[in-house]
């Protein structure tokens, strides 16, 4: 079975390694680089260039576009941003995907909640060691394993394909790992030209927060049910 995963990013420093480290023994990687240099060498990296950084639909549009052509070639194709961590249950992801019939997939979704006191990540350790809890988010259910076209909606949350619900492979999301490095990444995304719609109606408001006080809002979520990472989840990734 032929597998491609493929990501588009902008200057994701930090995560796009480590989306390589994980995903590289899965199959074939692809990487849009959006308005930027390539981070990686040894991947198939692709080129786009807009005139505005955060436009929604540009964003699914052109996804769904490469997602298309790559399924020419290859009998089912992963989508996972920068910062998505896709773990099975009870194998490795490339020996799960091998396993499963034609179709679309989404999986059970978690976001890895920061504590206040949280020391920074060492990037060059394991990640989920170094953090405790996450919380289930429907939103990160996303319909991400595939073997035929996905008409993903904004954000690529949900879509409006026909699916099955994994319920042993979860989506760890990384976003709020580390304070110092998501503030300066939105903070810096703030100063990028994006479409008036976007701005005005407050789409991916997250990515491009322009003040450190309504960011710090953004981060920590005092009034959340979180659980604890599972062992076995820390000790994949």
């Amino acid at each position: 079975m032929k597998i491609a995963i493929l990501t588009i990013q902008h200057k994701e420093l930090y995560f796009l390694p480590l989306w390589y480290k994980y995903y590289k023994d899965v199959g074939d990687l692809y990487v849009i680089n959006h308005n930027c240099e390539p981070i990686l060498q040894d991947v198939n990296n692709i080129e786009e260039k807009t005139e505005l950084f955060f436009n929604h639909e540009w964003l699914c549009e052109t996804v769904k576009k490469h997602h298309r052509r790559l399924l020419k070639d290859y009998d089912f194709v992963i989508y996972a941003e920068p910062d998505e961590i896709i773990i099975p249950v009870h194998t490795d992801l490339k020996t799960y995907v091998e396993g499963l019939k034609k179709g679309i997939y989404r999986m059970q979704g978690y976001e890895v909640e920061p504590e206040r006191d949280q020391k920074p990540i060492e990037w060059d350790k394991p990640i989920l060691k170094q953090r405790k809890y996450w919380v289930f988010k429907r939103q990160f259910c996303k319909p991400n394993i595939a073997s035929e076209p996905v008409n993903w909606v904004w954000g690529f949350h949900s879509s409006r394909d026909q699916q099955t619900e994994l319920h042993d492979v979860y989506l760890a999301h990384l976003h709020r790992i580390d304070y110092d490095v998501s503030w300066k990444k939105t903070k810096y995304q703030s100063t990028l030209p994006k479409p008036v719609r976007d701005v005005q109606g407050r789409y991916g408001y997250h990515n491009y927060i322009p003040n450190e006080e309504d960011f710090k809002k953004f981060f920590y979520n005092d009034n959340i049910k979180v659980s604890e990472i599972p062992d076995w989840i820390k000790e994949k990734f």
